[in-house]
């Protein structure tokens, strides 16, 4: 008789919450033994989860819990990435102030990730936007200003014409801004600049060191810093003038083939010659303003060349609208060696062969160009293809930048005694912006040198600034008195980081990169943030990333209220790999619901027949020895894949198969139903830390406890899992008709139950008499029968 008692998951969910919240279940031990920090990146709170974030907070926790569960000291925070665009964005179109919709949005999700059974340690919850944190950011800018390592200047930049801000080269996708999805525009104004190129050796070369990193993260880090090697060659402008251009060439043999040289319109060159020749001047006032992907390029003509240091051939300086970012100047080059003429697209980089040189075979031609290098200054260069961190930005809502403009002693770093400078809250919306600039109260300052009147910098900082070291933060959480403490040493480099793999090069690599800046002030041991890095795919519907800028998102809570945060949870963990991509299901939720009924039916169909308190009696036969075997063989499994390989799909499907084998194993002794009992334990055990809620309820029905606050993790006893087996042969009259396998230890008569139990024996044995059983060798038995 099954049990028709219903599962409330509402009420059982939310008293399990309450529980947890009660007795600080997740509140991390301070005896830093057995250490473990779990992260998953922290949030943007833009008002609503959906499934998307739900998998990803969900595989985080699967791993806390598994590592909780078998002994670590788990420490597992949340957070909030609270500055940013998309609150200014939301704070113009309503009309109101992005930290009261940021609240909103806080508290709002924070109940969301509650309701999901999400095991944070809630004690050491930080926010970006708030003082006590960004603070913090302020001290390490006015240290890095110090030291060299922050600077302003004025540069061609990204520029997003529908965030009205500066972008730097990692938030420009395919010529797009990263958020807005907007054409991004090149314009020169003043910005600062970190100094990240200062640590581009060290970010390319422990790369190699990030052993559990995916390696498409790697790759893809590797070549945005872009490693090159060149030489510094010297060419003579014009036979009159004493001037020389040093041009960077990627091979020596390159120099035969050059056939002009583009000049951008923001090369000092190009500028020098403005100033003097009036349609020079004309051309780079009329294309100051271009897009980052502009195909139509335009030239001009100077009435200057270059000396090509080998063959002597004069090459045209041309002056171009379109260089790429970051570059004064290209050499021109043609793909199709049997033409020398310039290009009609003349972004094609190739190299056509000088005529001088057509003729001459490679060797003659190396001993040539050696020969004449030889005569010249040449330098070998390094080159990297990353630039500094441009981290200013033009809008409102982010960590005002510690810096004043006096007219007595220009630019000043604040004291460090006057930190944190407050980011105002009675903000103006103009124009369809907001802005330092026009808060006057904000930005009109005395100086502290001189005290005359000053004014402070109306930029705010890049948001991924914040988000690159927030990480370290959450040890040391309740520092007043410094960025971090010995509490970060002791828990970096994480254990474990999840998170997207669209943040490959803007939030991954920065984070390295800030690490080691803080690494070298003396505030941490480590040179890496991260151990083991798991990427988790997207969340598709129909085929479409599931995101609030499309339109498709579902939202979690109504899942919730109609399935549980289990049946949630489960169809997350178990439609796909955490790396691969899933695609939303509705058959996949309520084939999750039936999982956790069927578990459930089980379980309650054990207990009807009533609860055992015994230990076993006898000895184990062959089917009980054999259900053993099958059981710590799963979890060896389980551990494997959830501890190395983050396949949680592939334990579930494990479980599930266990499941199947304990539903039709027929229970014929005592002996057997305590051998289940135990079983149905250990398989709750292993999947409270996908479905904690459900399975805390049914080892409290299998326990007959009241409460369940610890769950220790199954132990593998080897005794049964390493028994040997081999092979039989099974003769009938002397002729061979089957072969099994068992188990070493087995009995003559556990191994005789094997054989009549063989289903492709059964026709042998059916209406026949057994005469007689011969065991001629341990791995031969002919039956004789009638």
């Amino acid at each position: 008789m099954k049990t028709k008692k219903n599962y409330n998951h509402y009420i059982t969910e939310k008293n399990l919450h309450f529980f947890w919240k009660k007795n600080n279940s997740f509140k991390v031990n301070k005896n830093n033994i057995n250490n473990y920090f779990c992260l998953v990146m922290f949030p943007y709170p833009s008002g609503v989860l959906h499934v998307g974030h739900v998998r990803n907070y969900t595989i985080g926790d699967v791993i806390a819990r598994y590592k909780k569960n078998i002994g670590k000291n788990i420490f597992h925070p949340i957070g909030w990435d609270s500055f940013g665009l998309p609150a200014e964005n939301a704070a113009i179109k309503n009309k109101t102030n992005p930290l009261k919709w940021t609240k909103k949005n806080i508290i709002h999700m924070k109940y969301q990730l509650k309701f999901l059974g999400i095991s944070y340690d809630w004690n050491k919850e930080i926010n970006t936007y708030q003082s006590n944190y960004y603070k913090w950011e302020q001290w390490m800018f006015i240290k890095l200003y110090k030291e060299n390592l922050i600077y302003k200047k004025k540069s061609i930049v990204n520029w997003d014409p529908i965030d009205k801000t500066v972008l730097a080269n990692e938030q420009v996708i395919n010529g797009k801004g990263w958020r807005s999805d907007a054409n991004v525009k090149k314009i020169k104004i003043y910005q600062w600049f970190l100094k990240i190129t200062n640590y581009t050796k060290e970010l390319l070369k422990n790369l190699i060191n990030l052993k559990n990193w995916p390696n498409q993260v790697k790759i893809m880090q590797h070549n945005w810093i872009g490693k090159s090697k060149n030489i510094l060659i010297p060419f003579k402008i014009n036979k009159t003038l004493k001037s020389f251009l040093n041009l960077n060439i990627d091979n020596f043999n390159d120099i035969f083939n050059i056939n002009a040289l583009l000049l951008s319109i923001d090369n000092n060159l190009s500028i020098l010659l403005s100033k003097k020749i009036k349609l020079i001047k004309n051309f780079i006032n009329n294309n100051k303003k271009y897009n980052y992907f502009n195909t139509n390029q335009s030239i001009i003509k100077t009435n200057l060349y270059i000396i090509n240091p080998i063959n002597n051939k004069k090459i045209p300086i041309l002056i171009s609208n379109y260089i790429l970012l970051e570059k004064d100047y290209e050499i021109l080059k043609i793909k199709n060696k049997s033409k020398n003429k310039l290009p009609q697209n003349k972004q094609k980089l190739n190299f056509i062969y000088s005529k001088n040189f057509k003729k001459l075979n490679y060797n003659n031609k190396n001993k040539i160009i050696k020969n004449k290098l030889k005569k010249l200054k040449i330098k070998k260069n390094l080159n990297y293809k990353i630039k500094d961190w441009g981290i200013s930005r033009q809008r409102y809502w982010g960590t005002p930048i510690p810096i004043i403009y006096c007219k007595n002693c220009g630019i000043k770093s604040i004291q460090y005694n006057n930190l944190p400078i407050i980011l105002p809250k009675n903000i103006k919306i103009n124009n369809n912006n907001i802005s330092l600039k026009n808060i006057p109260e904000f930005y009109n300052t005395i100086c502290f040198s001189c005290n005359s009147s000053s004014y402070r910098e109306t930029d705010t900082c890049d948001t991924f600034l914040e988000s690159s070291w927030y990480y370290a933060r959450y040890s040391s959480y309740n520092n007043k008195k410094s960025i971090l403490d010995y509490r970060s040493k002791n828990w970096t480099p994480i254990n474990q980081y999840i998170g997207g793999i669209e943040h490959a090069i803007l939030h991954l690599l920065y984070s390295r990169f800030i690490h080691k800046i803080i690494r070298d002030f003396g505030l941490l041991n480590s040179n890496e943030p991260f151990k083991n890095l798991l990427t988790q795919g997207m969340v598709l519907l129909n085929g479409k990333k599931m995101s609030k800028s499309y339109g498709n998102i579902i939202n979690p809570e109504i899942l919730i209220k109609k399935y549980g945060s289990d049946t949630l949870r489960f169809f997350t963990i178990f439609s796909s790999p955490p790396e691969k991509s899933l695609e939303w299901s509705e058959d996949g939720i309520n084939g999750g619901q039936n999982f956790i009924k069927k578990l459930k039916i089980i379980l309650n169909d054990h207990i009807l027949i009533g609860l055992s308190k015994n230990k076993i009696k006898h000895k184990l036969n062959y089917k009980q020895k054999n259900i053993y075997f099958i059981i710590y063989k799963t979890i060896k499994k389980i551990n494997n894949d959830i501890e190395k390989k983050h396949t949680f799909n592939t334990a579930i499907s494990s479980l599930m198969e266990l499941i199947n084998i304990i539903q039709n194993y027929k229970k014929l002794t005592i002996n057997d139903h305590i051998i289940i009992q135990k079983k149905l334990k250990i398989i709750i055990l292993l999947l409270s830390p996908i479905i904690p809620h459900i399975c805390n309820l049914l080892l409290k029905k299998l326990n007959n406890l009241k409460k369940i606050n610890e769950n220790i993790w199954p132990k593998i006893n080897k005794k049964y899992l390493n028994k040997n087996k081999f092979n039989i042969i099974i003769q009938i009259n002397g002729k061979l008709k089957s072969e099994i396998n068992i188990h070493e230890s087995n009995s003559y008569k556990e191994t005789k139950i094997e054989i009549f139990n063989e289903k492709k024996l059964f026709k042998y044995f059916k209406n026949k008499k057994i005469k007689k059983i011969i065991f001629l060798k341990k791995n031969i038995i002919n039956i004789i029968i009638n």
